[in-house]
């Protein structure tokens, strides 16, 4: 393939008409799936969502919630280690870059995206000199990582696995200006681009791939409009054996705009998230795929019980004689507890008609049940519900619901770990940048600037290793972290007391009681203990002090001295040492008892 030649462009790009129509019905999944999710209160999918009750989203975001819900951070470690701080460098400035492309929330829509379908993620870097776009909205010589939408996306679907495929490509939308005034881009080609190629005129060119857009909808079908500018359509095409990225218009006829070697890494620019994979196919099945049936038809019961509770009605008959002396209509009309005179109680009786069928409600509650069982327990994952009689019993359907939840959130992790190493090498492969890294000293509030250009970046990629920490990609709340450290505190700060002031390890009760402030929220327990006369409040502790002139990375000698038992051990000095004394004795004291 030699993407130059005329001939072979345009093979290449019949090829990407191919994929596109075999991926065909996968995007069609998709979009029944992103109607159901998105349920007939949005825009107008009434007429194509029927969602009183919709599970499928409340399942959907019960998973999204467990798998990710908190801000990544990356493990680096170094095979040598003699390498360590360089290690150490280099995930502080992976951590800087996640804060500043946002790579949070970017993953937040591919993992939405994989929970329905398939995520997809295309990583690279914005050369200098580059004007921003569509695709690309990070700062020039800064890696990227954008989420691809699957009716954007093209591969060669011949191959048996992703590791074989000949080719894959996604199309973006870019300002025609951007394009003509790219220096990267061939003038001989951007000239040929048509003026009048819009994001409109794309939507109505009538070739079968945008009719049904998942970014239109709930807005049904678009009337013609006038675009404020022109816009042109670009493919990036990847061709992993010929080593090669191609960029080139969504036009018959015309040379490429672009053609570079890839240097990038060698799987290429695009990670795939899915999660049950299907031996001898690129395309997972989503967990989404395996919930729509049920969950139509949990929605088609609850409209058919609402129905039938809308047809209920209780009348009131009356006998030919008492609707003739007025005692029929005196009895409908009376208010409740009023006596009615009547010659013939009798001539008055009531019919209750319609009604929820107790066998279609039974057969509903038993269709939820199956659906949360298909789910892995949905209501245990979520806390929707309680399951079991005893708190033991519960823990155990926790357990066993997680099972499912292990298994997705081992394939997070690995799509995470791929994305971050990739971001990273990014970073560390950059001839040219600076950066400004920002490091605590350990043991102390002060930060430190730490300086890191490519003169530090000299030490072999291959002896760097890389993990993403399992514990930033999920938030807890401060109910959680407080019965963690709280638990942590009773089972091992309160037996290991006296050891610890053996070695010289000190406990700040200070901070312990900033944390209890803080994580509580109940502020009225700063007036319980005072340093210096002062309220120990939530807030963070602010550094006293001078700025300490050496640096934390230091040789440190530790002298362990062994003192009576009536000495000072040394824990709590400072502020709250008393206070520390009293409750450690408290605590001893109700060891005792």
């Amino acid at each position: 393939m030699d993407p130059s030649s005329p001939a072979d462009l345009q093979k290449l790009r019949e090829a990407i008409r191919h994929s596109q129509s075999e991926l065909e019905p996968f995007r069609q999944q998709y979009r029944e799936r992103l109607v159901q999710y998105a349920g007939d209160g949005y825009g107008d999918n009434r007429d194509a969502a029927d969602t009183p009750f919709n599970v499928y989203n409340l399942a959907l975001r019960i998973y999204k919630r467990r798998l990710f819900s908190g801000q990544m951070r990356v493990l680096v470690t170094s095979r040598s280690p003699s390498e360590r701080r360089a290690a150490w460098e280099l995930g502080l400035a992976g951590d800087d870059v996640i804060r500043e492309i946002n790579l949070d929330a970017t993953f937040d829509k591919v993992l939405q995206q994989a929970l329905l379908s398939v995520g997809i993620v295309k990583i690279g870097l914005v050369a200098e000199g580059t004007a921003e776009s569509e695709s690309y909205l990070q700062d020039a010589d800064q890696p990227y990582v954008e989420p691809v939408l699957l009716e954007d996306f093209a591969y060669d679907t011949a191959a048996k696995s992703w590791d074989q495929v000949d080719f894959a490509a996604n199309r973006y939308r870019v300002p025609l200006a951007d394009v003509i005034d790219n220096p990267l881009f061939d003038p001989a080609a951007t000239e040929k681009l048509s003026p009048s190629d819009s994001r409109q005129a794309e939507e109505l060119r009538g070739d079968g791939v945008d009719d049904d857009s998942v970014q239109r909808l709930g807005t049904g079908s678009n009337m013609l409009r006038e675009e404020i500018r022109e816009y042109v359509t670009l493919w990036d095409v990847w061709l992993p054996k010929e080593g090669l990225l191609v960029t080139m218009a969504d036009q018959s006829g015309g040379p490429a705009l672009r053609i570079v070697p890839w240097e990038g890494p060698e799987h290429g620019p695009y990670i795939l998230l899915g999660f049950d994979v299907v031996p001898g196919n690129v395309m997972p099945i989503a967990p989404g795929a395996h919930l729509l049936g049920l969950a139509r038809l949990l929605n088609r019961m609850m409209r058919k019980l609402g129905d039938q509770a809308d047809r209920q009605k209780i009348v009131t008959l009356v006998s030919r004689a008492a609707s003739q002396n007025g005692t029929g209509q005196a009895a409908v009309e009376a208010e409740d507890g009023e006596a009615i005179p009547t010659d013939d109680p009798k001539a008055f009786t009531q019919l209750k008609l319609g009604g929820i069928d107790q066998n279609s409600y039974a057969f509903f509650m038993g269709v939820m049940q199956l659906y949360s069982y298909l789910g892995g327990n949905i209501d245990t994952i979520g806390g929707l519900s309680s399951q079991a009689d005893t708190l033991g019993q519960e823990k155990l359907l926790a357990e066993a619901g997680n099972g499912l939840i292990s298994d997705m959130d081992a394939s997070v992790l690995m799509f995470l770990k791929q994305v971050l190493t990739d971001v990273c090498w990014y970073v560390y492969s950059d001839p040219t940048a600076r950066r400004e890294l920002i490091a605590r000293v350990e043991g102390t509030d002060y930060q430190l600037s730490v300086p890191w250009g490519p003169e530090k970046r000299t030490i072999p990629w291959f002896l760097f290793q890389f993990d993403v920490d399992p514990f930033s990609v999920h938030v807890r709340s401060p109910s959680e972290r407080l019965q963690s450290v709280m638990q942590m505190y009773q089972t091992i700060v309160v037996p290991m007391m006296q050891f610890m002031g053996q070695a010289g390890i000190t406990f700040d009760l200070e901070a312990f009681w900033r944390l209890l402030v803080r994580y509580t929220g109940l502020h009225e327990l700063a007036d319980l203990l005072k340093a210096g006369g002062i309220p120990i409040t939530g807030e963070p502790k602010e550094a006293m002090g001078e700025m300490p002139s050496k640096s934390p990375f230091t040789s440190r000698e530790y002298v362990r001295r062994n003192v009576g038992s009536g000495a000072n051990t040394g824990m709590g000095q400072g502020p709250g040492q008393q206070a520390l004394q009293m409750m450690m004795k408290g605590e001893q004291v109700a060891q005792t008892v």
